[in-house]
């Protein structure tokens, strides 16, 4: 058996190793070799298909198995069984039980490739459930193995929420298309919303309301599909609206920016939020997925469908 030192070769030359190993080979391919590797593939990750990411991917993902520094902990719990200790009643407990009286059949760790199927129209979801497993089992997992769940996510927030901005997103969205998909938006972020009728204006283009036990939030949504950049007028007029409807926050959301007196008027006034071009993007990709410019009828159909304009996909 030889074993490859991929801290020492290039990027490519590891890519390359994953796609075609040469036989009786050891490298690692369970997470990025270095930081230098991690912080390279993000930088270009933009130009790699989803295919190719999704294929590393499942590299520092895995289906499920036992690691070898498990049958470590296997010998451990055998001791504990025979000296009759206590042993904590938790599910990760329950599957070396298992193992062990599987005589290595049954494997410890569930598989964790399943999340891929959630990239790329759910990446948000995708990262909280990888969050809430290392949180859980970060403690019992091999080095390695955690440091390539880290890797993976760190790949997918840099591929599937952090894409680069390209300013023409919203250019064939018209401006009830855009009112809807921001509904769509605030309906995933949690909040139950109404979409108002096209003739009423005044900061009220959705009315978003979130009710927890102990608290409401209800917010006025305002959405401008323009060009140039919102001035400070148009946040005094929300803020008005604002207040005397008695809610918590007015929010204005623009395809464009903000003028310099908007954002100091936005940052002095916490009833209002400022939402601008590349801040809606990102929000979008987070919670609908990078596909959602393609999918817009799809994302709001429902929507769509009680309007009576609806408009047929192309």
């Amino acid at each position: 058996m030889t074993l490859i030192e991929t801290e020492n070769i290039s990027l490519s030359e590891w890519l390359n190793l994953l796609v075609q190993s040469p036989k009786d080979t050891i490298y690692i391919d369970y997470m990025f070799p270095t930081d230098r590797h991690r912080e390279e593939y993000i930088s270009t990750v933009h130009e790699r298909s989803d295919a190719e990411v999704k294929q590393l991917l499942r590299r520092f993902l895995w289906l499920p198995t036992t690691f070898n520094e498990d049958k470590y902990k296997a010998a451990v719990l055998i001791q504990k069984i025979k000296g009759k200790e206590r042993i904590e009643d938790t599910e990760f407990h329950r599957r070396v039980k298992l193992y062990i009286t599987s005589r290595g059949k049954l494997p410890i760790w569930d598989g964790l490739r399943w999340v891929l199927d959630l990239l790329p129209t759910s990446p948000r979801e995708c990262l909280q459930t990888l969050e809430a497993y290392v949180g859980l089992y970060g403690y019992p997992l091999p080095d390695g193995r955690f440091h390539g769940i880290i890797d993976a996510m760190s790949v997918i927030r840099a591929k599937f929420i952090d894409t680069p901005i390209l300013g023409n997103e919203f250019e064939s969205i018209s401006d009830r298309q855009l009112e809807l998909l921001v509904a769509e938006l605030y309906g995933k972020m949690g909040y139950s919303v109404i979409v108002t009728k096209k003739t009423r204006d005044g900061g009220r283009d959705v009315i978003a309301e979130r009710r927890d036990t102990g608290k409401l939030e209800k917010l006025l949504v305002e959405v401008k599909h323009h060009v140039n950049p919102i001035g400070v007028s148009k946040l005094r007029e929300l803020l008005g609206v604002v207040s005397s409807e008695k809610v918590n926050k007015g929010v204005l959301i623009t395809t464009s920016r903000f003028s310099k007196d908007a954002i100091v008027f936005a940052e002095s006034n916490p009833r209002i939020e400022i939402i601008e071009n590349s801040q809606l993007v990102k929000l979008l990709n987070e919670y609908l997925g990078t596909t959602w410019s393609k999918n817009l009828y799809l994302i709001t159909a429902e929507r769509f469908r009680n309007e009576k304009d609806f408009i047929e996909q192309p």
